[in-house]
């Protein structure tokens, strides 16, 4: 299996693992998410680094993964 070196380390996101982990926890808010359906099949998930979009694409990610499992 290849392993993708981390390109844009310090950039988009932190350097290194806790501080990844520490940015991830400040940025988890409850989110409002009471009109998902019970079983979402998708989710639009913005990609810019961690400081533009980071509290938004961790919001649906979360509602998605507390609603189902993901196959992938």
């Amino acid at each position: 299996m290849m392993i993708r070196e981390p390109v844009v380390a310090g950039r988009f996101y932190p350097m290194d693992r806790q501080s990844c982990l520490r940015e991830i926890a400040e940025m988890k808010t409850p989110a409002d998410a009471s009109d998902l359906p019970d079983r979402p099949v998708a989710g639009v998930v913005p990609h810019a680094g961690w400081t533009f979009s980071g509290e938004t694409a961790l919001a649906v990610l979360s509602a998605i993964r507390d609603r189902r499992t993901p196959k992938t």
